[in-house]
């Protein structure tokens, strides 16, 4: 009966947050989720009278790739957002679309060497088994099988 008491009241107590513990034994607080800004954020922010720098920062530590088409910059412009924002923007949508391609490359080319890797095991079944007493002269000593020679 102690025991389910015990139980009961450990399920009851109070919670404690969102707390973690590292390696060290130090206590941390999760870091809050940071949602990526949209268009409208940065015409509030230039509404605001956010500096241009204020807003990269913003946008920087948001991680936000907004996707602009050239008919929108004129647009933008007229509605007081920075230049050097709008430049920002358009080199990050750059950057993130490089990465997009370079991650992309990289899997080609594990997949490549997969499939190299693959041919290769299906050459060296296809050697041994065309040689069952081991490989021929001059490579017959490298070979599984009897071994005639010096």
């Amino acid at each position: 009966m102690f025991a389910v008491l015990l139980l009961i009241y450990g399920c009851a107590a109070p919670n404690q947050g969102d707390r973690l513990l590292s390696r060290d034994g130090e206590v941390r607080v999760p870091q809050a989720t940071v949602f990526p800004m949209s268009l409208d954020d940065v015409r509030r922010m230039t509404r605001d009278g956010k500096t241009p720098s204020d807003i990269i920062a913003e946008l920087d530590r948001t991680s936000t790739v907004i996707d602009l088409r050239p008919s929108q910059v004129t647009a933008l412009l007229e509605a007081g957002i920075h230049p050097d924002v709008l430049d920002w923007l358009h080199q990050r949508q750059l950057d993130a679309l490089g990465d997009g391609w370079k991650t992309r490359v990289a899997q080609q080319q594990q997949e490549h060497v997969k499939d190299l890797q693959r041919l290769r095991n299906e050459m060296e079944l296809r050697a041994f088994s065309r040689y069952p007493f081991g490989y021929p002269y001059p490579f017959y000593r490298y070979g599984p099988g009897f071994h005639f020679g010096f």
